[in-house]
């Protein structure tokens, strides 16, 4: 069976998590005789239920091998679907890893122009891009291309954050994000909001300073999002 430990150790972004559970199958299928393979068949199905409730909560449309009666069958298709998500996964990690490189270390080579974040800046975007994520996984009133679109944008975001950035234009996406989300869940938008808020506080101070901008306080585009007075409905 699954261990606790695992569960509780599983990473934040879906690209790691689809690797992670892959890696559990292919220990087994990889290390394993074939004739001995059936006494951990149980083993399989909990894990490929694993990462159809991963996929479902992700909003992943995965389809599906049809299993059958043929448990080694069954255990090889597994592998198999497995197998070909984690290649997707690393491709996309790959070349995440790699712009994330190219950015984190043309600052060096261009002695050009950069914007710089504190230890405390990165941690606090991180913590915040988590729990957006969380909060777009969890809401029914989002379009699901637009959900994928935001996942997409986050993590990228959350891969190309480090101390020195040449470019943070990409971080100006999210405000483009939270007013879709105040259009969509209305006073619900609020959580989602105002972690956006924060992050755009983040890069707009970093940024103020870099230019050496008058402090202004927060960014001037996006305003709190307060909920409409109850006495004016």
């Amino acid at each position: 069976m699954i261990e606790q430990d695992f569960l509780e150790q599983l990473p934040k972004d879906p690209l790691n998590i689809i690797r992670a559970i892959s890696n559990l199958v292919r220990d087994k299928y990889v290390n394993q005789p074939a004739e001995k393979r059936w006494n951990d068949y149980d083993f399989y199905i909990e894990v490929f239920g694993l990462f159809q409730a991963f996929a479902e909560a992700h909003n992943l449309g995965y389809t599906y091998p049809e299993l059958s009666s043929d448990k080694h069958r069954n255990m090889e298709q597994i592998f198999q679907f497995l197998e070909e998500k984690k290649a997707q996964a690393d491709k996309e990690l790959s070349e995440l890893s790699l712009a994330n490189a190219k950015e984190k270390y043309s600052v060096i080579f261009s002695n050009s122009f950069y914007y710089e974040f504190t230890d405390g800046d990165i941690k606090r975007i991180q913590e915040l891009i988590n729990e957006i994520r969380d909060l777009s996984i969890s809401s029914k009133d989002f379009e699901e291309e637009h959900r994928q679109r935001i996942l997409k944008r986050l993590e990228k975001l959350q891969k190309e954050l480090h101390k020195k950035m040449s470019n943070i234009d990409q971080f100006w996406g999210l405000i483009g994000d939270a007013g879709v989300a105040l259009g969509k869940l209305g006073e619900n938008a609020k959580p989602f909001v105002d972690r956006v808020r924060e992050i755009v506080d983040i890069i707009w101070r970093v940024q103020s300073f870099a230019e050496e901008l008058p402090s202004v306080g927060s960014q001037p585009l996006l305003k709190e999002y307060k909920q409409p007075d109850e006495k004016n409905n």
